[in-house]
């Protein structure tokens, strides 16, 4: 999963994360593990960035807010994602 990470330096990753856990049938619960592992991926490669993030696990049960395949978000199913999107906070040094 790491080579598809962009080469040098970058601010700010915005991952939008879960489409494709959903379409595999994968529970909340591995769909949240897989993006927190994608969130320490980049955490390790980018250190410095700050990380947000958007799930898709937020519409997953939502069909008003999903194109007529079930799957991607119509116009308010991105409304949505965005407004509960997050910035990840760095983990905490202990020193």
């Amino acid at each position: 999963m790491v080579e598809w990470l962009p080469q040098g330096e970058v601010d700010h990753v915005i991952i939008s994360a879960g489409l494709n856990d959903v379409r595999l049938g994968a529970t909340d619960e591995q769909t949240r593990r897989n993006i927190d592992r994608l969130i320490d991926l980049v955490r390790t490669r980018f250190p410095n960035a700050r990380i947000s993030e958007i799930s898709h696990i937020a519409i997953r049960n939502l069909p008003e807010e999903l194109r007529p395949d079930g799957l991607h978000p119509n116009r308010a199913g991105y409304i949505k994602l965005y407004a509960d999107a997050k910035l990840i906070p760095p983990p905490v040094s202990v020193e």
